[in-house]
């Protein structure tokens, strides 16, 4: 890793959500100023930093130090303070004011606004109000820096520290500290490795989750470091057709009050390979809009403004609207197209019955493409499909094949896609239209 040392001159870009940002720095050996990118919140101009990082060429903008790691210092330099100080970094002191402290106060000015800060009402134009403003913004900075240095500190990367801090704000130490496992619930793009490998840092044992036995429809016993608990199973239908005991799974916590049950079974492990087949079919209209509004999914729909959920069409209401695009999704379990681990016990097949909802829904779909030009029935796979297996037929599989058949002559678009879902999160695996229906 290749380390540099910098001033910061001008912010191009910093996006609030996730810290990211364009910075222009002075860096000593550098004649021009050198562009730096990466997750760094909170950084203003004027500021010190020594950053840690390698340099890239980027084919549109050029040379560019892609920051890894950063900790930022207090200017040292008269010229160094002022700019620090108007930059905007402290609620109540513009360029105007920033000048006139510095001229004041000269070198000390750091010391004097972090240790005797009563001494700005000295300034021609400071009274006790703007003081007060100056302290608590003051300290507001501090706690932001405190924090990302403690986290920094315990190998969290400056993206998952930005996230974490725009999440908890002032309680993130506590929150890591006491629970580490939240964030994996909490924090989009934080999966439970992630978490692991936080709480492993910060003391705690790596736990180990087996889904022991089904409890009941709704709920099943699972093994959480050698205590046994109940979890929630956010699926009421049957996973293909495995037997549901001593299944390694992934497991989201919640801490709600409200809440019976802490803990909810979200993926299970089939295979020998790490192919974690997803089985919280509501999970699966968040991560379809996520992968929307990330453009990964515009093989689907490319030409969209907005992305809504929950749309009334006809007497029915559709999981989505992506731009004039109406989209269902359907999230199959009754077949699972996974290769079976050696260890995995299987049952025999059990009648089950397609929803009358699935039907109104595609005649739904087919009906609007009387005003609309595209129309799109999804079906999500929360695992890679290793291994095609014959689709079992509900006790309605005639009116259904029918009904789709007729769907699909109306000019509805049949798509499917694969998600990989790991202990560290979830990315999209394959988007393709689909050919059997």
């Amino acid at each position: 890793m290749e380390h540099l040392r910098c001033v910061v001159e001008r912010i191009t870009y910093q996006n609030v959500e996730n810290g990211y940002s364009v910075i222009k720095c002075r860096a000593k050996g550098y004649q021009d100023l050198v562009t730096v990118v990466g997750s760094m919140p909170d950084v203003h101009v004027g500021s010190v930093l020594y950053l840690g990082g390698s340099w890239r060429i980027d084919g549109k903008y050029g040379r560019q130090f892609a920051m890894e790691t950063f900790e930022e210092t207090l200017p040292a330099t008269v010229y160094g303070i002022e700019k620090y100080l108007g930059s905007g970094l402290v609620k109540g002191v513009g360029p105007k004011f920033a000048g006139r402290i510095v001229k004041q106060f000269g070198a000390d000015t750091l010391n004097v606004i972090e240790e005797d800060p009563d001494r700005l009402l000295d300034v021609v134009g400071i009274g006790k109000v703007r003081v007060e403003r100056i302290k608590k913004s003051w300290q507001e900075q501090k706690e932001i820096k405190n924090i990302m240095l403690f986290l920094q500190s315990h190998d969290v990367s400056t993206s998952h520290a930005t996230k974490i801090y725009k999440t908890y704000v002032n309680d993130s130490i506590k929150i890591v500290q006491e629970n580490p496992y939240r964030l994996a619930d909490d924090i989009w793009g934080i999966g439970f490795k992630t978490a692991d490998t936080i709480a492993e840092k910060m003391g705690f044992d790596h736990e180990k989750y087996t889904m022991l036995k089904r409890k009941s429809q709704f709920t099943a016993l699972v093994d959480i470091a050698g205590e046994e608990l109940i979890a929630h199973i956010p699926t009421t239908n049957r996973i293909g057709d495995v037997e549901n005991k001593n299944l390694p799974c992934l497991l989201s916590y919640h801490d709600d009050l409200k809440r019976k049950l802490k803990y909810d079974i979200e993926a299970v492990l089939l295979s020998d390979d790490e192919n974690w087949v997803g089985i919280n079919q509501i999970l699966s209209n968040r991560l379809v809009e996520y992968f929307f509004n990330e453009h990964e999914l515009d093989e689907i729909v490319s030409d969209f403004d907005s992305v809504q959920r929950e749309v009334n069409l006809g007497i029915s209401k559709l999981d989505f609207k992506v731009g004039d695009t109406y989209l269902e999704v359907k999230t199959p379990l009754t077949t699972i197209n996974v290769k079976y681990g050696k260890d995995i016990k299987t049952l025999p097949p059990k009648p089950f019955s397609s929803t009358d909802r699935m039907v109104k829904h595609l005649k739904e779909l087919a009906g609007s493409l009387e005003d609309h030009e595209k129309a799109v029935f999804l079906q999500v796979f929360q695992y890679r499909i290793t291994e095609k297996k014959e689709r079992l037929r509900s006790t309605h599989y005639e009116e259904v094949s029918e009904t789709f058949k007729a769907a699909s002559e109306a000019g509805v678009e049949f798509w499917e896609v694969q998600m990989d879902f790991r202990p560290e999160g979830v990315t999209l695996y394959s988007v393709t239209r689909s050919k059997d229906l």
